[in-house]
Protein backbone atom coordinates (compact mmCIF):
# COMPACT_ATOMS: atom_id res chain seq x y z
CA UNK A 1 0.00 0.00 0.00
CA UNK A 2 1.43 3.36 -1.03
CA UNK A 3 1.87 6.21 1.38
CA UNK A 4 -0.86 8.24 -0.39
CA UNK A 5 -3.35 5.35 -0.26
CA UNK A 6 -2.62 4.79 3.41
CA UNK A 7 -3.17 8.46 4.13
CA UNK A 8 -6.53 8.46 2.31
CA UNK A 9 -7.64 5.31 4.14
CA UNK A 10 -6.77 6.80 7.51
CA UNK A 11 -8.58 10.03 6.64
CA UNK A 12 -11.72 8.10 5.63
CA UNK A 13 -11.65 6.16 8.88
CA UNK A 14 -11.28 9.37 10.84
CA UNK A 15 -14.33 10.84 9.09
CA UNK A 16 -16.35 7.72 9.88
CA UNK A 17 -15.40 7.98 13.55
CA UNK A 18 -16.43 11.64 13.61
CA UNK A 19 -19.73 10.84 11.89
CA UNK A 20 -20.50 8.01 14.31
CA UNK A 21 -19.61 10.22 17.25
CA UNK A 22 -21.95 12.95 15.98
CA UNK A 23 -24.77 10.47 15.44
CA UNK A 24 -24.29 9.05 18.95
CA UNK A 25 -24.31 12.51 20.50
CA UNK A 26 -27.49 13.58 18.70
CA UNK A 27 -29.18 10.30 19.61
CA UNK A 28 -28.36 10.81 23.28
CA UNK A 29 -29.66 14.38 23.02
CA UNK A 30 -32.94 13.12 21.53
CA UNK A 31 -33.29 10.43 24.21
CA UNK A 32 -32.75 12.93 27.01
CA UNK A 33 -35.36 15.30 25.57
CA UNK A 34 -37.72 12.40 24.76
CA UNK A 35 -40.05 14.59 22.73
CA UNK A 36 -41.66 14.10 19.34
CA UNK A 37 -39.77 17.10 17.96
CA UNK A 38 -36.38 15.85 19.21
CA UNK A 39 -36.75 12.43 17.57
CA UNK A 40 -38.03 14.00 14.35
CA UNK A 41 -34.97 16.27 14.21
CA UNK A 42 -32.72 13.25 14.68
CA UNK A 43 -34.45 11.38 11.85
CA UNK A 44 -34.15 14.37 9.54
CA UNK A 45 -30.40 14.29 10.04
CA UNK A 46 -29.99 10.51 10.20
CA UNK A 47 -32.96 8.90 8.41
CA UNK A 48 -31.17 5.54 8.10
CA UNK A 49 -28.63 3.50 9.96
CA UNK A 50 -28.00 3.08 13.66
CA UNK A 51 -30.72 4.32 16.04
CA UNK A 52 -33.15 5.17 13.19
CA UNK A 53 -35.53 2.28 13.92
CA UNK A 54 -35.56 3.12 17.63
CA UNK A 55 -36.28 6.76 16.86
CA UNK A 56 -39.12 5.82 14.49
CA UNK A 57 -40.70 3.53 17.09
CA UNK A 58 -40.59 6.26 19.71
CA UNK A 59 -42.08 8.78 17.28
CA UNK A 60 -45.05 6.43 16.75
CA UNK A 61 -45.55 6.03 20.52
CA UNK A 62 -45.39 9.75 21.21
CA UNK A 63 -47.64 10.59 18.27
CA UNK A 64 -50.25 8.12 19.49
CA UNK A 65 -50.06 9.56 23.00
CA UNK A 66 -50.53 13.09 21.64
CA UNK A 67 -53.47 12.05 19.44
CA UNK A 68 -55.09 10.22 22.38
CA UNK A 69 -54.85 13.30 24.58
CA UNK A 70 -56.56 15.34 21.83
CA UNK A 71 -59.32 12.72 21.48
CA UNK A 72 -59.98 12.74 25.23
CA UNK A 73 -60.03 16.54 25.36
CA UNK A 74 -62.61 16.81 22.57
CA UNK A 75 -64.45 13.71 23.91
CA UNK A 76 -66.62 13.25 20.81
CA UNK A 77 -67.51 10.25 18.67
CA UNK A 78 -65.77 11.84 15.69
CA UNK A 79 -62.63 12.40 17.75
CA UNK A 80 -62.42 8.78 18.87
CA UNK A 81 -63.21 7.50 15.37
CA UNK A 82 -60.41 9.64 13.96
CA UNK A 83 -58.02 8.23 16.57
CA UNK A 84 -58.99 4.66 15.59
CA UNK A 85 -58.43 5.50 11.91
CA UNK A 86 -54.98 6.85 12.71
CA UNK A 87 -53.96 4.11 15.16
CA UNK A 88 -56.08 0.99 14.48
CA UNK A 89 -53.59 -1.28 16.27
CA UNK A 90 -52.40 1.25 18.83
CA UNK A 91 -52.12 0.76 22.56
CA UNK A 92 -55.26 2.85 23.21
CA UNK A 93 -57.29 1.60 20.22
CA UNK A 94 -59.50 -0.70 22.32
CA UNK A 95 -60.25 2.08 24.81
CA UNK A 96 -61.18 4.37 21.91
CA UNK A 97 -63.57 1.70 20.59
CA UNK A 98 -65.14 1.38 24.06
CA UNK A 99 -65.80 5.11 24.23
CA UNK A 100 -67.05 5.18 20.66
CA UNK A 101 -69.45 2.38 21.58
CA UNK A 102 -70.77 4.47 24.45
CA UNK A 103 -71.63 7.27 22.04
CA UNK A 104 -73.37 4.78 19.75
CA UNK A 105 -75.43 3.55 22.71
CA UNK A 106 -76.49 7.07 23.59
CA UNK A 107 -77.98 7.42 20.10
CA UNK A 108 -79.79 4.06 20.22
CA UNK A 109 -83.22 3.71 21.94
CA UNK A 110 -82.70 1.62 25.06
CA UNK A 111 -85.77 -0.52 24.38
CA UNK A 112 -84.52 -1.59 20.93
CA UNK A 113 -83.53 -5.28 21.13
CA UNK A 114 -79.94 -5.96 20.09
CA UNK A 115 -78.92 -9.04 18.13
CA UNK A 116 -77.53 -11.73 20.39
CA UNK A 117 -78.52 -10.05 23.65
CA UNK A 118 -79.98 -13.16 25.28
CA UNK A 119 -77.09 -15.40 24.25
CA UNK A 120 -74.44 -12.93 25.36
CA UNK A 121 -76.16 -12.32 28.68
CA UNK A 122 -76.44 -16.05 29.36
CA UNK A 123 -72.74 -16.56 28.63
CA UNK A 124 -71.77 -13.72 30.91
CA UNK A 125 -73.73 -14.90 33.93
CA UNK A 126 -72.54 -18.50 33.62
CA UNK A 127 -69.93 -19.24 36.27
CA UNK A 128 -70.18 -15.85 37.99
CA UNK A 129 -71.00 -15.59 41.68
CA UNK A 130 -73.48 -12.75 41.58
CA UNK A 131 -75.45 -11.19 44.42
CA UNK A 132 -79.23 -11.65 44.30
CA UNK A 133 -80.80 -9.29 41.80
CA UNK A 134 -83.18 -6.66 43.07
CA UNK A 135 -86.88 -7.28 42.50
CA UNK A 136 -87.12 -4.41 40.03
CA UNK A 137 -84.63 -6.19 37.72
CA UNK A 138 -87.24 -8.86 36.95
CA UNK A 139 -89.92 -6.43 35.88
CA UNK A 140 -90.32 -5.45 32.23
CA UNK A 141 -88.95 -2.01 31.46
CA UNK A 142 -91.45 0.73 30.74
CA UNK A 143 -91.82 4.44 31.12
CA UNK A 144 -94.07 4.08 34.17
CA UNK A 145 -93.01 5.43 37.59
CA UNK A 146 -92.74 1.84 38.87
CA UNK A 147 -89.59 1.48 36.78
CA UNK A 148 -87.84 4.50 38.28
CA UNK A 149 -85.23 2.11 39.68
CA UNK A 150 -84.63 0.28 36.39
CA UNK A 151 -81.70 2.38 35.15
CA UNK A 152 -78.51 0.64 34.10
CA UNK A 153 -74.96 1.78 33.59
CA UNK A 154 -72.76 0.84 30.64
CA UNK A 155 -69.14 0.18 31.54
CA UNK A 156 -67.66 -0.50 28.13
CA UNK A 157 -68.13 -1.85 24.64
CA UNK A 158 -65.68 -4.54 23.54
CA UNK A 159 -64.73 -6.07 20.21
CA UNK A 160 -63.32 -9.23 21.83
CA UNK A 161 -66.65 -10.88 22.67
CA UNK A 162 -68.53 -11.57 25.88
CA UNK A 163 -65.46 -13.19 27.46
CA UNK A 164 -63.59 -9.90 27.26
CA UNK A 165 -66.61 -8.08 28.71
CA UNK A 166 -66.86 -10.63 31.54
CA UNK A 167 -63.18 -10.16 32.31
CA UNK A 168 -63.70 -6.40 32.52
CA UNK A 169 -66.63 -6.90 34.90
CA UNK A 170 -64.46 -9.00 37.23
CA UNK A 171 -61.74 -6.36 37.13
CA UNK A 172 -64.16 -3.56 37.94
CA UNK A 173 -65.77 -5.56 40.73
CA UNK A 174 -62.35 -6.06 42.31
CA UNK A 175 -61.42 -2.38 41.87
CA UNK A 176 -64.78 -0.91 42.98
CA UNK A 177 -66.33 -3.57 45.26
CA UNK A 178 -68.56 -1.20 47.25
CA UNK A 179 -69.59 0.97 44.31
CA UNK A 180 -70.75 -2.00 42.19
CA UNK A 181 -72.08 -4.12 45.03
CA UNK A 182 -75.49 -5.66 44.30
CA UNK A 183 -75.48 -4.85 40.57
CA UNK A 184 -76.21 -7.60 38.03
CA UNK A 185 -74.19 -7.53 34.80
CA UNK A 186 -75.42 -8.23 31.29
CA UNK A 187 -73.83 -8.13 27.83
CA UNK A 188 -75.61 -6.84 24.75
CA UNK A 189 -74.33 -7.44 21.23
CA UNK A 190 -74.66 -4.48 18.86
CA UNK A 191 -73.53 -3.76 15.32
CA UNK A 192 -71.86 -0.37 14.80
CA UNK A 193 -69.85 1.24 11.98
CA UNK A 194 -66.75 -0.13 13.77
CA UNK A 195 -68.09 -3.71 13.71
CA UNK A 196 -69.61 -5.93 16.40
CA UNK A 197 -69.34 -4.58 19.93
CA UNK A 198 -70.27 -6.32 23.18
CA UNK A 199 -71.70 -3.77 25.60
CA UNK A 200 -71.13 -4.45 29.28
CA UNK A 201 -74.01 -3.10 31.38
CA UNK A 202 -75.04 -3.43 35.01
CA UNK A 203 -78.19 -2.59 36.96
CA UNK A 204 -80.76 -1.98 38.23
CA UNK A 205 -80.59 1.45 39.89
CA UNK A 206 -82.65 4.58 40.49
CA UNK A 207 -81.62 7.30 38.04
CA UNK A 208 -79.87 9.44 40.67
CA UNK A 209 -77.84 6.47 41.90
CA UNK A 210 -76.89 5.45 38.36
CA UNK A 211 -75.65 8.96 37.61
CA UNK A 212 -73.70 9.06 40.87
CA UNK A 213 -72.01 5.73 40.12
CA UNK A 214 -71.04 6.94 36.64
CA UNK A 215 -69.74 10.23 37.99
CA UNK A 216 -67.54 8.38 40.49
CA UNK A 217 -66.20 6.04 37.81
CA UNK A 218 -65.53 8.88 35.36
CA UNK A 219 -63.56 10.69 38.04
CA UNK A 220 -61.21 7.68 37.93
CA UNK A 221 -61.07 7.86 34.11
CA UNK A 222 -63.32 4.81 33.78
CA UNK A 223 -65.80 4.94 30.90
CA UNK A 224 -69.44 4.93 32.05
CA UNK A 225 -72.79 6.00 30.64
CA UNK A 226 -76.28 5.94 32.13
CA UNK A 227 -78.79 3.71 30.26
CA UNK A 228 -82.45 4.61 30.90
CA UNK A 229 -85.23 1.96 31.05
Amino acid sequence: MSRATLTMTMAAMALMVIACSGRQQQWETARRADTLEAYQRFLQTYPDGEFASQAQARVRELQESSDWQKAMQTDTADGYQQFINQHPQGRMADEARIRLGNFALAQTPSNTPAEGTAEAGATLTAGLQLPPAKASATKPASASPSNAGAYRIQLGAFSGGDKQAMGEWRRLQAEYPQLLSGLSPSVKLATTPSGHLYRLQAGMLPEANARQVCATLKASNQACIVVPP
